[in-house]
C-alpha cells in the first residue's frame, strides 16, 4: 500500500515500532552508540476499524493506559520535523488518567497552524503522551517525568483528500492511526472513542546483575568488583559516589537502586543526560575497600566476550525529546548492555 506523501514526515517517528518483541537486555550494543539504545516497545493493542465513523464531526477521544495509571495526565501537543530536529508545541488537549481512560477534547485547529503539503489538504501531526502529575497541580509543567509516548498518532486533515488518504481510511478532520513499518500488518485506524496509549518510558528504578569469575574464595589479595563511569572526569567526588564496589567472589549478584550521583551523569547538547558504567575488576593496593587511584586494574566483566556496561538514563520532562525516545529504544532508568 502506498503512503500519501505528506505522511512521511510523520511515519519517520514511527520507525522500527512495529518490533513488538525488543528486549534491552544484553543486546550486543557497542559503548559508541551513545544514549539511543534498544529496548521493549508496548503493544498498540486494539483491532482496526473500517473507514467509516469519525470524520470532522469528531472532537472528543478517549485513551486506554496500562494499569496502574490513574492519576496521570494524558495531552496532545502538535509537532513539526526541520533539518534542525524535532520540535514540539505546546500541550492542546490535557485529561486525568480514571479507571484506566482520560477523555480529551481535540479542538479544530487553525488553519495557520497546519502544513501545507502541497496535495490540496492541511495537515497537522500530533503525538499523544503520558505524563505524572509530580506537583498535583493538574497541569503539564514543564520538566514533570513523561512516562509514555503512544505509538498510535494523530493526524488532523483539512482542505481535500487525496486518492491515497482515502485509500487508508483517512478523514477530514482528526484521525487516529498507526502504522507497521516492518510491512507485515497493513495501518490500524482507531476510533477516536478507543486510542490505545502505552507506558514505555517508565523509570527503571532497580537492576539486579551478577555472574561468575575465576577469583578465589580466598583470594592472596582482596579483588573487588565495581563500575567505573566512562564520558566524565574521575574526580574525587566520582570515586566515593561509586555505584558500587563489592567484593568480587567466584559467584556474585548485585542489585542496584536508584539514580546514579549527578557527577556521573553525562549533559551534552542533542544527548540524553546519562550514565554510562563500565564493570571492572580490580586489585585493592592500600585495602582500602574501595577504588582509588593506587589500586591495579585486572580487567573488566563481559559477556560472550563483550565488555558489559550499566547505562542511566534520566527521565525525560520535555515533549520534544520524549516523542523519539520509544522510536530509539530508549531504556529510562537502568539497563544492562553487552
Amino acid at each position: 500500500m502506498s503512503v500519501p506523501r505528506h505522511l512521511w514526515c510523520w511515519l519517520g517517528l514511527l520507525a522500527c515500532s512495529g518490533d513488538k518483541d525488543g528486549d534491552s537486555q544484553d543486546s550486543g550494543v557497542s559503548e559508541d552508540t551513545g544514549n539511543y539504545l534498544p529496548a521493549d516497545s508496548g503493544d498498540s493493542g486494539g483491532d482496526p476499524v473500517d473507514t467509516g465513523g469519525s470524520g470532522a464531526a469528531d472532537s472528543v477521544m478517549t485513551v486506554s493506559v496500562a494499569g496502574g495509571s490513574d492519576g496521570l495526565l494524558v495531552g496532545v501537543a502538535q509537532y513539526w520535523m526541520s533539518p534542525e530536529g524535532l520540535t514540539a508545541g505546546d500541550v492542546l488537549s490535557s485529561g486525568i488518567v480514571m479507571d484506566g481512560t482520560a477523555e480529551l477534547a481535540l479542538p479544530e485547529p487553525q488553519d495557520s497552524d497546519l502544513d501545507d503539503p502541497g496535495t490540496g489538504a492541511l495537515v497537522g501531526n500530533y503525538a499523544i503522551f503520558v505524563r505524572q502529575d509530580e506537583n498535583g497541580d493538574g497541569a503539564h509543567d514543564e520538566g514533570e517525568t513523561i512516562v509514555g509516548v503512544a505509538e498510535t498518532r494523530l493526524l488532523y486533515i483539512a482542505g481535500a483528500l487525496d486518492s491515497e488518504s482515502e485509500a487508508l481510511g483517512l478523514e477530514l478532520g482528526w484521525n487516529a492511526l498507526w502504522f507497521d513499518l516492518a510491512g507485515s500488518s497493513d495501518p490500524i485506524r482507531y476510533e477516536l472513542d478507543a486510542v490505545p496509549a502505552e507506558l514505555n518510558l517508565e523509570v527503571r528504578e532497580t537492576i539486579e546483575i551478577g555472574g561468575s569469575s575465576d577469583v578465589p574464595e580466598t583470594p592472596a589479595d582482596p579483588i573487588r568488583l565495581t563500575a567505573k563511569p566512562l564520558e566524565v572526569d574521575v574526580s574525587k567526588t566520582v570515586l566515593s559516589s561509586l555505584i558500587l564496589d563489592i567484593q568480587m567472589t567466584p559467584s556474585w549478584s548485585v542489585e542496584l537502586s536508584g539514580a546514579p550521583d549527578a557527577s556521573h551523569i553525562i549533559v551534552e547538547d542533542g544527548i540524553l543526560p546519562s550514565a554510562l558504567e563500565r564493570l571492572a575488576v580490580y586489585v585493592d593496593i592500600d585495602e582500602s575497600e574501595s577504588l582509588s587511584s593506587g589500586d591495579e586494574s585486572l580487567y573488566g566483566v563481559c559477556s560472550e566476550g563483550s565488555p558489559v556496561l550499566l547505562i542511566w538514563m534520566d527521565p525525560i520532562g520535555t515533549v520534544a525529546d520524549a516523542i523519539p525516545a520509544p522510536v530509539a529504544g530508549v531504556q529510562i532508568g537502568w539497563s544492562l548492555w553487552a
